[in-house]
């Protein structure tokens, strides 16, 4: 995948139609990942990578014929468990911004010939789109898209794994060695052998006799 830096990226989200902009950092959007995710028995950073990779999809950056070989790429798994999980993301989230999608890849609805795995998105009565090779990111001639949100908080939604939020046990946060904590508490440390100290030596009572004292006659 081609990198773009900041201004490129959020150059994009400007461009977006409101809907792709509603859905890339919504809520619904977050949920619908994760429980697709968990369902396929993906792990916290699978998940990561699986809104990474859909979210690209939805921006603009990566095209949707791509979308299969990637997830396989990135969340190490085979192409048919790949294709399974993009078809749920297809049904659950791809599908209510379908057009979108379609206009901002400059997607054709014929099929074309060509390598690389193809995606559908189904439309309306069982209606289905296929992807084309084109990846162009074209802004509709006279419109202006307004964002709703400042540059800055644009480009730290971008930066940002949505999945992840609140997924990270407290205990995967720390970043103390457990054992350096148990050394702390005394609980690897030997127990010491308590001895017993002999008495102190009690002194003598004084007897009434002074050696330096001369004796009387």
């Amino acid at each position: 995948m081609k990198n773009f830096t900041e201004e490129q990226i959020a150059q994009m989200y400007d461009n977006l139609p409101e809907d792709l902009k509603d859905a890339i950092f919504g809520l619904e959007m977050n949920e619908i990942v994760e429980k697709i995710g968990r369902e396929n028995q993906l792990n916290i950073e699978q998940i990561g990578d699986l809104a990474n990779e859909t979210g690209m999809v939805m921006l603009g950056v990566t095209h949707p014929n791509e979308f299969i070989g990637n997830l396989a790429d990135r969340l190490e798994v085979d192409k048919e468990k790949a294709r399974a999980i993009a078809q749920e993301i297809n049904e659950q989230i791809f599908k209510k911004v379908r057009d979108s999608i379609r206009k901002i890849h400059n997607m054709r609805e014929e099929e074309e010939r060509g390598g690389g795995a193809r995606f559908s998105f189904s439309g309306k009565e069982g209606e289905s789109y296929e992807t084309g090779a084109s990846s162009s990111f074209q802004k509709t001639q006279g419109e202006t898209l307004k964002s709703e949100h400042s540059r800055e908080d644009i480009l730290k939604e971008i930066e940002k794994d949505h999945t992840q939020e609140n997924l990270v046990p407290e205990i995967m946060k720390a970043n103390a060695n457990p054992f350096e904590e148990k050394m702390k508490e005394g609980v690897l440390i030997a127990p010491v052998e308590e001895k017993l100290l002999p008495e102190p030596e009690k002194p003598k009572k004084y007897q009434g006799f002074d050696p330096y004292k001369e004796p009387i006659d």
